[in-house]
């Protein structure tokens, strides 16, 4: 088991690399310290400013090799997820319901097993915590030799916010981009290069990344305090024409208990049709709407979660990884 070890500084310098002869026996012993407390106020003796720094001895990963594990772990409960919808899918015999008025309607026999939303926390919880530990050595790297305030590691995580945040009164919104150290609480320190990539990722701009962890943020915070995430079953009705002159192929989204459309195409566009092709495809399970917005219902659960999961490993885990060695 790695040793976890916090120093307040010590007057006892000494040359291994290490802030005190404490630690160092430490090291030595291969003892579990959780507090140095051989250690008299004052910075290290090699850096004095680096005040309650958390040293790491033993195998203990860094933030960068653990969220790399926490991404790989969430791909193993996504292929999961795809598993589970497949199994769900394919147990729906006709999803076709005549009704006496005569029109149609897709109706799934059931709906979607809680293991799935399960799988789905699983998921949220690690892609948001893999974030949380980028952070967590981002701010103890302290490149800036500030004293950390005694509760940083309390405070700690990688901030996303949904909303734009509001000052003054009455409230308005801050200026953005928002000023350097906005997030001093949760990540006290930080370079301002390292600010303005993570400022950059903020939900409250749209686009791609920020898009993306919003998302992530969204979906932590219901699964964390409020209830298993609602997934619902939908389908695609297609309508397939050929005429002399051309073809076309329609596709319409419809959620569980709509009426089917009698056509999809134009009156004039059927008249002249020589084929005619149509039928309901591809059923899948997505997000409620309420969880995140109208514009994800058309994406299945899983691809929405492989989103996010890319986001981590190619645009944030990459930048950490220079912004750590090079603050």
């Amino acid at each position: 088991m790695a040793l976890l070890i916090r120093c307040q500084g010590s007057p006892r310098a000494s040359n291994d690399g290490f802030p005190c002869r404490a630690v160092s026996d430490a090291i030595e012993q291969r003892r579990t310290v959780r507090e140095c407390l051989n250690c008299s106020e004052g910075g290290y003796p090699f850096h004095s400013p680096h005040h309650n720094r958390l040293w790491y001895v033993g195998l203990v990963l860094s933030g960068i090799q653990s969220a790399k594990l926490k991404v790989d772990r969430a791909a193993v409960h996504i292929k999961a997820i795809q598993g589970a919808v497949d199994e769900y899918v394919s147990g729906q015999a006709d999803l076709v319901s005549k009704q006496p008025d005569g029109t149609k309607k897709l109706r799934f026999a059931s709906q979607p097993p809680p293991a799935i939303a399960i799988l789905v926390g699983e998921v949220v919880y690690q892609l948001r915590s893999a974030l949380d530990h980028l952070a967590f050595d981002l701010v103890n790297v302290n490149e800036s030799r500030i004293q950390l305030p005694s509760n940083w590691m309390r405070n700690c995580q990688f901030p996303l916010l949904l909303e734009v945040p509001t000052t003054g009164t009455p409230p308005a919104p801050c200026a953005l981009p928002l000023c350097y150290n906005f997030f001093k609480k949760s990540l006290p320190g930080i370079s301002k290069n390292a600010f303005t990539f993570i400022e950059g990722l903020q939900p409250y701009y749209r686009g791609n990344g920020p898009t993306q962890l919003g998302w992530l943020e969204k979906l932590a915070n219901i699964d964390k305090h409020r209830h298993l995430h609602i997934v619902n079953p939908q389908a695609y009705q297609s309508e397939y024409i050929r005429s002399s002159r051309f073809s076309s192929e329609a596709i319409v989204r419809l959620r569980d208990g709509a009426e089917l459309k009698s056509a999809l195409h134009t009156d004039e566009q059927l008249a002249d049709a020589v084929h005619v092709e149509s039928g309901i495809a591809n059923p899948f399970v997505s997000f409620d709407e309420s969880a995140l917005d109208e514009n994800t219902v058309d994406l299945p659960v899983d691809h929405i979660l492989e989103l996010c999961a890319d986001t981590i490993s190619t645009i944030v885990i990459p930048a950490f990884e220079k912004l750590i060695k090079n603050p």
